[in-house]
């Protein structure tokens, strides 16, 4: 028997000792014989599926830190007074927080977060656009407490991200002990059919 009739002959998944069944999908139950060239094709979709999902949270994760950092810069100082916007120091006060928000605002890429900026931004905008005063209370929640709970929803964002990233390494894990096995069962059989070459 030649190189070529034992690189075709087909090779039955069965026979492998996997580690769970998720390795097999929908593809391999209606086909269980494979040959190896398609097995080979098959272990190296599956792997670079999972990189792909790996390397996709993983840019997720560094762009939470990189929004959580540009929301930890904001350091904004709320009056003991209800803000009179009829006073030049009161609306400075108001204007230098509409700053920092835009600045954060521009280095921020999470959708939900700029959208929370931006309605904070357009409440101060109104502040200075009126000749009222503004509550401590309401300029408190419009400002600091704003960002701090944009924060809090960026931080739930993230542990859920670092859940899923880790499902996705041990996902890894077990495709690549499962295509090992497969690969070395593959080989175990070519080795037989060889051993038995001129028998």
């Amino acid at each position: 028997m030649g190189t070529n009739q034992i690189n075709q002959k087909q090779f039955q998944l069965s026979n492998v000792n996997t580690v769970d069944g998720y390795a097999f999908d929908q593809m391999m139950s209606e086909n269980p014989f494979l040959t190896p060239d398609a097995l080979m094709s098959y272990c190296s979709t599956r792997l670079r599926g999972i990189d792909d999902q790996v390397h996709a949270a993983f840019a997720k994760q560094q762009q939470a830190n990189n929004d959580s950092s540009a929301l930890t810069k904001i350091n904004i100082s709320v009056p003991d007074h209800d803000l009179d916007m009829t006073k030049p120091e009161d609306r400075q006060v108001v204007q230098d927080a509409l700053n920092q928000l835009n600045a954060a605002y521009d280095t921020v890429q999470d959708p939900t977060a700029k959208a929370a900026l931006a309605n904070q931004i357009n409440a101060l905008q109104h502040d200075l656009k009126s000749s009222a005063k503004v509550p401590t209370e309401d300029f408190k929640n419009t400002t600091s407490g704003g960002v701090q709970k944009i924060q809090q929803d960026l931080n739930s964002g993230a542990e859920l991200s670092m859940i899923n990233l880790q499902s996705l390494m041990s996902q890894r894990q077990s495709a690549i002990q499962v295509c090992t096995n497969l690969v070395q069962s593959l080989g175990d059989q070519v080795s037989k059919i060889a051993d038995n070459v001129g028998k």
